[in-house]
């Protein structure tokens, strides 16, 4: 532990353990107060925090039993809470070995998780920056291919710039969730196995901040090329697909975290998250041309279902009427040919919706299941 009094003077609240017990829990000046009432106040020139440690270490158990007990009539003698102090937080003085309701454990570890990522400030603005400016790039890359006025409209390069920013968005939405356990592991498993908060409220408390930071990406990414593109699709429909398809794609990556050994292990792993789900969104390979017997893979791709949908939106009925007739033929095609039926369009959001739901439950089982057989 670090005594520095500037920073233990800094604290708002103090909690001081005996032997795994309570002691003594309130604020820093109560501390000096109370210890300076009852016989053992601290010296002018000692570090409070020092001094407290060095007293429950050399004086004798009955002095110290006798100090705690006055310090437990003092704090009860006070009456309720100080305002925002939790109920969780007097709880503990009556009864240390029962934990935090549910929704007390899921709001102090949401609070926690959006702090972290509201301070860490560079990566804050690089999760807007990076996909604002590479988004922008492919933006200008396929600018106006979407245009079929255009002489040299080619369908092709138009389904490419759906495909790319498809893919980039899987990646970006992927990616730090692969990382996420394996780097956090130590202080979950630390914090687990002491009961300070359960599997499933961990779980929730990173998805609710996941939410509306990859909603708000869906928007920076599709408003930074939807129009530049020119393309024909409904953009909310596309920041909706895009949103619900990244994660599905996450919350693959968050399973192969939760299971992979270590950082190194999960970054390994991560070939058998994208490939897959590239060779079976019809970016390299038609479905129809692909063997019949691997053709079941495709339905257990997050990027597929997401493909589906990014079709219908550009190159479906609605999109395409005023087309010129060999560009809805083409259109067509490559609905026909990856094997999307219009009518399914709701059976694929519920498909995603569904591989979001069981695969992160998979992965609170797998976290639950570690860290019960770690201790």
């Amino acid at each position: 532990m670090y005594h520095s009094s500037e920073v233990f003077h800094s604290f708002s609240k103090v909690i001081v353990l005996r032997e795994g017990h309570l002691f003594f829990f309130g604020t820093v000046e109560q501390l000096s107060s109370q210890l300076n009432k009852f016989g053992h106040g601290c010296p002018s020139e000692y570090n409070l925090a020092d001094h407290v440690m060095f007293l429950l270490m050399t004086q004798q158990e009955t002095k110290i039993a006798t100090l705690e007990g006055s310090l437990r009539l003092e704090y009860e003698s006070n009456g309720t809470p100080a305002k925002g102090e939790a109920p969780a937080e007097r709880a503990e003085d009556e009864d240390l070995g029962t934990a935090a309701g549910f929704c007390t454990q899921l709001l102090a570890l949401s609070r926690r998780e959006a702090s972290s990522v509201w301070r860490d400030k560079p990566g804050l603005i690089a999760s807007v920056l990076i996909p604002l400016i590479l988004n922008l790039f492919f933006a200008f890359i396929f600018f106006q291919v979407g245009d079929t006025s255009q002489d040299n409209y080619d369908s092709q390069s138009h389904f490419g710039a759906i495909a790319q920013v498809a893919i980039s968005g899987m990646f970006g939405a992927a990616q730090p969730l692969l990382l996420r356990f394996p780097l956090d592991r130590g202080i979950f498993l630390r914090e687990y196995s002491t009961c300070t908060y359960g599997a499933l409220p961990y779980s929730l408390s990173k998805s609710m901040v996941e939410l509306p930071q990859s909603l708000l990406n869906s928007i920076i990414i599709w408003g930074s090329c939807h129009i530049i593109m020119g393309l024909h699709g409904n953009f909310i429909d596309y920041v909706l697909i895009f949103w619900i398809t990244g994660m599905a794609a996450s919350s693959v990556a968050l399973l192969v975290g939760s299971i992979a050994a270590n950082a190194e292990v999960a970054n390994q792993a991560a070939p058998a998250i994208f490939v897959p789900q590239l060779l079976f969104a019809g970016f390299f390979i038609k479905i129809d041309n692909v063997p019949v017997f691997l053709r079941w893979v495709q339905y257990i791709c997050a990027l597929k279902y997401g493909m589906n949908l990014f079709l219908l939106n550009e190159f479906g009925e609605d999109a395409r009427k005023d087309w010129p007739a060999e560009d809805q033929m083409m259109a067509e095609r490559f609905i026909t040919t990856n094997e999307v039926e219009p009518g399914h369009r709701w059976l694929y959001v519920a498909i995603l919706i569904a591989i979001v739901i069981v695969v992160r439950a998979i992965s609170l089982f797998v976290l639950a299941k570690r860290a019960s057989s770690f201790f």
